[in-house]
């Protein structure tokens, strides 16, 4: 039995009696077997496609000037290219971040564990520190990653009503917070090497909708903290 390709293509080539540019086979009991085997050649020439863009893509990283832009690249990359609105890949994020968060082989979760439980810092974070006391920690203990993602937690400025007081207390809590970890990079004698982008996941319109609230949008912004 045929397995079938794809269900496109197939139902097309019973409907029409080609597909991919190739005739269904006139008789015998395997009629689509021309197209299966042309679409079976078109997949695997994609995947040694797909497999030499990865390597290019991770060489570049390696080698270039600036690994840190193109990281970010493949970060976007992954959000706004592979996943797709109903079926998002959640493993394709989880793992970019496990590799420049966490790196491969450096060290283990005992390690980050003991490196956050010695942090002792006077530096007030304020009511949300955004897991940023745990950045610090890790860059006091000398660990080798170049990048670290930490975010507010439950969508919190996913505001679609009444979102004036509230903006004002979570920009409050992340300009503290903000404030703080520069603060903090100081007292390590680590803020010449950090460099803090400031971000948010998705757009939000301009005009304020009729519940007093703004509703998903194209528009953004992004700041940038360092030491100058």
């Amino acid at each position: 039995m045929v397995r079938t390709p794809a269900p496109a293509v197939t139902e097309m080539a019973k409907a029409t009696g080609h597909a991919l540019g190739i005739q269904v086979k006139a008789g015998g009991n395997r009629p689509l077997q021309p197209i299966v085997n042309k679409f079976f050649y078109w997949l695997r020439a994609s995947v040694l496609e797909t497999d030499r863009g990865a390597w290019w893509w991770a060489n570049r990283m390696l080698a270039s000037n600036a690994p840190l832009q193109e990281k970010m690249a493949l970060f976007w990359h992954g959000h706004f290219a592979v996943n797709v609105r109903g079926a998002p890949n959640e493993n394709f994020a989880r793992e970019i971040m496990e590799l420049f968060t966490m790196g491969v082989g450096h060290y283990s979760e005992t390690e980050i564990r003991e490196a956050w439980a010695k942090y002792d810092s006077p530096v007030d974070y304020g009511i949300a520190s955004l897991d940023l006391p745990k950045v610090v920690a890790l860059l006091d203990a000398g660990m080798p990653t170049q990048m670290f993602y930490v975010s507010y937690s439950n969508n919190a400025f996913d505001t679609h009503v009444f979102q004036n007081d509230l903006h004002q207390r979570l920009l409050t809590y992340t300009s503290d917070a903000v404030s703080a970890f520069m603060l903090d990079l100081e007292r390590i004698g680590r803020a010449d090497d950090v460099v803090m982008l400031v971000f948010s996941e998705f757009g939000r319109r301009v005009a304020e909708n009729v519940s007093l609230g703004t509703d998903h949008g194209a528009a953004n912004m992004m700041f940038v903290a360092a030491r100058v």
